[in-house]
């Protein structure tokens, strides 16, 4: 919706705008195999059974719980809006402010192909808390101020400050990367997104610019001077939770000897 009129008639004007997007998404097309549903073109070839005991068996010997294999959605949400006022303080001059924003944030699942396969598809599933939430924050504020001085000279001097925050909120607690395989293949994905933890990127932007011009005949000669400065923070580790050594691990030997079983380390980043 928008709105907008004067505030003191000729004088002090408002404008407001809002939009909003929201919406859900399966979280995939395809769906764990079991006994009513082999030969469908959307059946994975992971065994529900299968997902129920990795699920079952994290969360018996370390109190992790996966989260849902299928069935979930995956949310977007969108908020933007936007407030000006312009200001004619004389015949030579105008005073204007506008501030916009956005709060904006997305469900994603573990990446696809990031350290190899991992879903969801035909091949491969994986549980809902191996996902995350990309988070995307932004406040603008502009002032602009236009002066005329008779015909000759002018001068219009912009203001700006900007700040982003973008993060990611990952749907698991602290937990290892969890990849189980079968016949050499991925094919069970759990435990935490190795990308998004503690991922952050702060970035601040401010910007002032005067331009002074001045009209001739047939000439306009313009003198001006311009600020900027940026700032980035940047966090991101890939090392993330449990061993540094990644490992694939075989959904038998998962399920028979558990995590870590024998001499094989749960895949983990």
């Amino acid at each position: 919706f928008s709105l907008g009129g004067p505030v003191i008639k000729d004088k002090l004007f408002y404008f407001i705008n809002f939009e909003t997007e929201q919406r859900s998404d399966q979280s995939s097309s395809y769906v764990a195999q079991n006994s009513s549903n082999v030969g469908n073109t959307n059946t994975s070839r992971v065994l529900e059974s299968d997902l129920q005991q990795v699920s079952s068996i994290l969360k018996s010997r370390f109190d992790y719980d996966t989260g849902p294999y299928q069935g979930f959605t995956l949310d977007q949400k969108s908020y933007k809006w936007l407030f000006k006022l312009d200001w004619n303080i004389s015949n030579n001059h105008r005073l204007s402010f506008t501030y916009n924003g956005l709060d904006a944030s997305k469900d994603k699942p573990a990446h696809p192909s990031a350290i190899g396969r991992r879903g969801p598809d035909y091949t491969t599933l994986q549980f809902a808390n191996s996902g995350y939430q990309i988070v995307n924050r932004l406040h603008s504020f502009g002032t602009e101020l236009r002066s005329n001085f008779g015909s000759t000279f002018a001068n219009k001097l912009r203001v700006v400050y900007t700040r982003f925050r973008d993060k990611r909120n990952p749907f698991s607690e602290p937990f290892p990367v969890v990849n189980i395989t079968k016949n050499g293949v991925r094919y069970i994905i759990a435990g935490h997104e190795p990308f998004s933890i503690n991922n952050r990127l702060n970035q601040d932007a401010f910007q002032v610019t005067n331009n002074f011009n001045m009209f001739f005949n047939k000439h306009t000669v313009t003198v001006g001077a311009s600020f900027e400065s940026f700032k980035f923070g940047n966090s991101f580790n890939l090392t993330g939770y449990g061993p540094s050594i990644f490992n694939d691990i075989d959904i038998n030997k998962f399920i028979t000897e558990g995590p870590g079983g024998g001499n094989v380390v749960v895949g983990a980043y």
